[in-house]
């Protein structure tokens, strides 16, 4: 069976916001906690001194069924759908395929990284749940916005870095103990 050709056609339950956010049923409260994120995110990157765009943006937050009725890519791996009103697809939960080949590594990770992660109030685990199950959604809104913008590059590394300098540009601003969450999980995975 073909995939649906619009998130919307999934028939899933709405959260009505400045950023819409289509949710598997079951996971009302995580569609929430993102739409608040996502929508400060978009406020921040469509203010004029910023991008200075204004997009109609939608948020998908699947678990692993409706993921597996949306798209072929493994469950987990966030990704976006372009259009009059551009999606990004997030998973519900964090048994999936990036979060637990994140987690397979800690035994990888220098005690240094372990106890920078303590003193931003995390464990390793939950901060891989944080940053690669809700600050990623920021990095795929940053594609989203490099898109309109028409700056989006042909060269995939350069298409991904936009993406994450849009994301951490938010970060830094808005949220900035995130951002130091962000930078010592980039920082174990260079180790790993």
């Amino acid at each position: 069976q073909e995939p649906p050709i619009s998130i919307s056609d999934l028939d899933l339950p709405i959260l009505q916001g400045e950023v819409i956010v289509y949710y598997s049923e079951g996971y009302k409260e995580r569609a929430a906690n993102l739409q608040e994120i996502i929508e400060a995110a978009d406020c921040f990157l469509g203010r004029p001194e910023v991008l200075g765009i204004e997009l109609n943006l939608g948020l998908a937050v699947l678990d692993a069924k409706d993921w597996s009725r949306w798209t072929r890519i493994p469950y987990g791996l966030a990704h976006i759908q372009l259009g009059d009103s551009p999606v990004a697809i997030m998973p519900a939960t964090e048994d999936n395929i990036l979060v637990n080949s994140v987690q397979e590594n800690k035994h990888r990770v220098t005690d240094e990284i372990i106890v920078r992660f303590h003193n931003l109030g995390f464990s390793y685990e939950s901060a891989a749940v944080i940053v690669f199950m809700d600050l990623l959604g920021i990095h795929e809104i940053g594609h989203i916005y490099s898109e309109a913008y028409e700056t989006w590059p042909k060269e995939k590394w350069l298409s991904e870095f936009i993406a994450t300098y849009l994301a951490y540009a938010f970060l830094m601003e808005s949220r900035p103990e995130l951002a130091q969450l962000w930078d010592t999980m980039m920082d174990s995975m260079i180790e790993t």
